[in-house]
C-alpha cells in the first residue's frame, strides 16, 4: 500500500462519525437493491408456483387417443408429458413440457399437430412467459419494469447523496492533498486515493448491505404472508411468499452499488486531481472572494442582526459546501414526496380495486317502511353486532341540459331520463350541511362517481355540473302507466366525496344520489319500494347471518343475507401489503437520504471550526452564535423546499398521469408529505446544527484556530 492510500486509511479511522454514516448510506442503498430484486424474486416464484399447480405443461393436445398421445410424448421437442381424460370417451387430453422452450413454441405445436392429425391445441402464455420465453406482451417485462424502475430512483438518488459525502471528504483532505502535490505527488495518485477511499467503503458496506436486505426481504415477506393467510389457505399454500435466493440478486446488488459508489466518488475524485497545490493550501477553492459587495437582505439584518448577514454572506462566499447541503437535503424533499404520491397512487388504486368491504356481512330488505322497521327492531337484538344504515329508495328524474357530464355520458343533449336515488339522512346530521327549509325538498348532491368501472378502467370522477338551487322532480313510472311526481329536490349543497355513513363498496356511482332529510324521506313516499341495507361488523360473522336468516324470513319480504368477511379480511389485507412495500420503501430511501444530509451538515460545522473559534475569540457571543446558526439552518431549508417540492410534486404528477391506463381518480396535491418533509428538513438542519455546536464547545478556541481537524 503507497503512502497516499495508507493516509486515506488514516483519515478514515479518524473522522469515524462520518466514515460510519457513509457507510451506513451505502449499505442502506445496497439492501434497498437487494430487497427490491429479492421481492421481484418472490413475487415471481408466487406466480410461478400458482400458474403450475393449474398444470406444469407448455402444449396441450385436446381429444386424442391414447395411441396418438403415445406418438407424440416420443417426439425429440418433448422432455415430460402428463395425461387426463378428456370429456370424449376413449380419449385424453395431452400435456407436454419443451425441453428447450423458445418462441417458436407455436411453430412446433403446429408441425407436430399436422404430423399426427392431433388437431385442437392450446399454448400455455402464462407459464412460457414466467420461465423467460416472451412471445406477446411477457409477465416477466412488467416485474423487470417495476424493480427496474425501482433500482433506478434507488441509484439516482444514491449516487447524489452519497457523492455528496465524498465531496465531503475531498473538502476535508483539500490541505493534505496540497501538501502531497507539493512534495512530488500527481493529480492521478490523488484522483485514485478518493477511489481507494470508496473501494475501501464498498468492501465494508456491500457484504454487510446484501445480508440486510435478505433480512428485510424475508421480514417483510413473513409479514405478507401472516396478512394474506386467508388468500393462501384459499389457493392450496400456492399464494404465499418465500424468500428465493438466486445467485443473480447478490451480483445485481454487487454491480449496482460499485456502479454508484464509483460514480458517486469519480466526480469529487476529479474535482481534487484539477486543484492545484497552492489553492489547496491555501483551501481558497470554494469560498470566493471579489472585490464586488455581497449583498444580503435588510430584512436579514433587522431580524438576525449582524451575525445574520454574516452568516448569508459566508454563503455566498462559500458556496460549494452551501450546495453540497442544499442538495442533499433537496434529494431528500423529492424522493420523500415522489415516493409518498407513489404510495397514494398504489393504496388508491388498490382500494379502488379491492377496498369498501370493511364490514363482516350485508342485509337487505326490500319493502314498504312500516316492514323496514320491523326488520330494523329484529336485527337490533342480535348480540355482539354493529350496524351501519342506509336506507334509501330509487326514483326517476328529468336532468336538465348539461346537468350531466360529457365524462359520464358522451354526446348528452337537451334534458336526460336519468336514475336518481334518494337517501334517508337523520335530519341533525343534514341539519349541520343544509338548514331544513317548510314547504321543499332540500337535498344534498353526493357528486362523485365513487370507484366506476367504465371504460375498461376503474374511474372516478366529478359527473354533474349541479348549480345550487338546481331543481330535479322525484318521478316514479310504471309500465303501461302514468310517471307519478312527488315534488322537486332542490340540491341546496354538494359533496365531493362519499360520505362515511355509506359503504363505498354499496354506492352506486352511475346515477344521481342525493341525501334528504329522514323526515321528509319517510313522508315522501311508503310504498314497496323502500330499500334498507345494513353493513354489519360481528364477532361471529356466521353466527350472525343464521340468526338474522332466522328472525327476518318469516316477515315474508325480499331479503338478502350474505356473509362476506374471509372476502373482506381478504381485500383488506392486500391493501395493508400494498401500503406496508410502500412505506417500507420510503422509509429505506429517507434513511439513505437523511444520513447523507446528517453527514454533510455536521461534517460541514466540523470543516468551519477555525471559523467559529475566530468568531469567538473577536467577541462573538453564544447567542449571536446561535443566530448565526439558526439563520443558516433556515437558508439551507428554505432553499431545498424552494426545490424540492415542486420537483416532487412534478414527479408525483407525472406518475399519476403513466397510472391513468388502469385507473382514473382526480389527482390531490400531496399535502401531508408536503408537511412532514418541510417539518423534517427544518428539525434536521436545527438539530445538526445545533448538535454540532455542542460538540465544539468541548475544543478549546486556540487549539481549534492552530490546528486542523483530527
Amino acid at each position: 500500500m503507497n503512502i497516499v492510500n495508507k493516509l486515506t486509511v488514516r483519515h478514515l479511522r479518524l473522522n469515524r462519525s462520518r466514515t460510519l454514516m457513509t457507510i451506513l448510506g451505502i449499505m442502506l442503498s445496497v439492501a434497498m437493491v437487494c430487497a427490491v430484486a429479492g421481492f421481484v424474486a418472490s413475487m415471481h416464484d408466487v406466480l410461478l408456483r400458482q400458474i403450475k399447480e393449474k398444470g406444469d405443461y407448455h402444449i396441450v393436445y385436446a381429444d386424442v387417443t391414447p395411441e396418438t398421445a403415445a406418438e407424440i410424448s416420443g417426439e425429440e421437442p418433448f422432455s415430460a408429458h402428463y395425461t387426463q381424460d378428456s370429456d370424449t370417451p376413449g380419449r385424453v387430453n395431452l400435456y407436454l413440457r419443451l425441453a428447450k422452450p423458445g418462441r417458436d413454441v407455436r411453430d412446433v405445436a403446429d408441425r407436430v399437430s399436422q404430423k399426427f392429425g392431433a388437431g385442437q391445441y392450446g399454448v400455455n402464455y402464462e407459464l412460457l412467459a414466467l420461465e423467460g420465453v416472451m412471445i406477446h406482451k411477457s409477465v416477466i417485462i412488467g416485474f423487470i419494469g417495476v424493480g427496474a424502475i425501482a433500482v433506478a430512483i434507488i441509484m439516482a438518488g444514491s449516487i447524489i447523496v452519497i457523492s455528496n459525502a465524498f465531496y465531503i471528504s475531498a473538502t476535508e483532505r483539500v490541505r493534505q492533498f496540497g501538501l502531497l502535490k507539493s512534495v512530488g505527488a500527481t493529480s492521478g495518485q490523488i484522483g485514485r486515493s478518493i477511489l481507494f477511499e470508496a473501494l475501501v467503503l464498498a468492501a465494508i458496506s456491500i457484504p454487510l448491505g446484501i445480508a440486510l436486505g435478505f433480512l428485510i426481504d424475508a421480514f417483510v415477506l413473513w409479514v405478507t404472508n401472516f396478512l394474506l393467510l386467508d388468500l393462501s389457505r384459499l389457493n392450496n399454500g400456492a399464494f404465499s411468499f418465500r424468500v428465493v435466493f438466486y445467485p443473480l440478486i447478490p451480483i445485481i446488488s454487487l454491480l449496482v452499488a460499485l456502479l454508484t459508489i464509483l460514480i458517486s466518488a469519480w466526480l469529487p475524485a476529479r474535482k481534487a486531481a484539477k486543484t492545484t497545490a497552492i489553492e489547496a493550501i491555501r483551501q481558497t477553492k470554494d469560498i470566493k472572494i471579489s472585490g464586488k459587495r455581497v449583498k444580503t437582505s435588510p430584512v436579514v439584518r433587522k431580524l438576525f442582526g449582524f451575525e445574520g448577514t454574516l452568516a448569508a454572506k459566508s454563503l455566498k462566499r462559500s458556496r460549494g459546501k452551501y450546495r453540497a447541503t442544499v442538495i442533499s437535503l433537496t434529494v431528500s424533499v423529492v424522493m420523500f414526496v415522489s415516493m409518498w404520491s407513489l404510495v397514494d397512487l398504489m393504496k388508491k388504486d388498490a382500494e379502488m380495486q379491492y377496498g369498501g368491504l370493511d364490514f363482516d356481512a350485508v342485509v337487505i330488505t326490500q319493502g314498504n317502511l312500516e316492514t323496514a322497521d320491523k326488520s330494523d327492531a329484529l336485527l337490533r337484538t342480535i348480540p355482539d353486532a354493529a350496524f351501519q344504515k342506509i336506507q334509501e329508495t330509487h326514483f326517476s328524474t328529468t336532468a336538465p341540459k348539461g346537468f350531466v357530464t360529457e365524462r359520464l355520458f358522451p354526446g348528452a343533449e337537451g334534458e336526460l331520463d336519468w336514475d336518481l336515488n334518494l337517501y334517508a339522512m337523520p335530519d341533525a346530521d343534514f341539519a349541520a350541511l343544509v338548514p331544513i327549509a317548510e314547504g321543499e325538498i332540500p337535498g344534498v348532491l353526493i357528486n362523485t362517481t365513487g370507484a366506476l368501472k367504465k371504460d375498461g378502467k376503474v374511474q372516478e370522477f366529478v359527473p354533474y355540473e349541479a348549480p345550487i338551487g338546481t331543481k330535479l322532480p322525484v318521478e316514479r313510472r310504471w309500465v303501461n302507466e302514468e310517471t307519478k311526481t312527488f315534488g322537486d329536490v332542490t340540491i341546496a349543497a354538494t359533496v365531493d366525496k362519499i360520505p362515511d355513513s355509506i359503504p363505498e363498496a354499496m354506492f352506486s356511482g352511475g346515477v344521481i344520489n342525493i341525501l334528504v332529510p329522514e323526515s321528509i324521506y319517510r313522508s315522501l313516499y311508503q310504498a314497496d319500494n323502500s330499500r334498507t341495507a345494513y353493513a354489519v361488523t360481528a364477532r361471529d360473522p356466521q353466527a350472525f347471518c343464521d340468526r338474522a336468516e332466522e328472525l327476518l324470513l318469516p316477515l315474508g319480504e325480499t331479503i338478502q343475507i350474505q356473509n362476506i368477511a374471509q372476502s373482506a379480511r381478504i381485500n383488506q389485507n392486500l391493501v395493508l401489503v400494498i401500503m406496508l412495500f410502500g412505506y417500507g420503501f420510503i422509509g429505506m430511501l429517507s434513511l439513505i437520504a437523511v444520513t447523507s444530509a446528517i453527514t454533510t451538515i455536521s461534517t460541514g460545522m466540523e470543516l468551519r471550526r477555525q471559523e467559529f473559534a475566530m468568531l469567538y475569540s473577536a467577541g462573538m457571543t453564544p447567542r449571536g452564535m446561535d443566530k448565526m446558526l439558526h439563520l443558516e439552518s433556515l437558508l439551507y431549508g428554505i432553499k431545498s423546499l424552494a426545490f424540492g417540492l415542486p420537483i416532487g410534486v412534478g414527479l408525483s404528477i407525472a406518475m399519476h398521469r403513466m397510472m391513468e391506463n388502469l385507473f382514473v381518480f382526480r389527482y390531490a396535491l400531496p399535502w401531508d408529505a408536503m408537511l412532514i418533509s418541510a417539518a423534517a428538513v427544518l428539525a434536521l438542519t436545527f438539530s445538526t446544527m445545533q448538535y454540532g455546536k455542542r460538540k465544539f464547545r468541548k475544543v478549546s478556541i486556540v487549539d481549534a484556530i492552530r490546528s486542523e481537524i483530527a
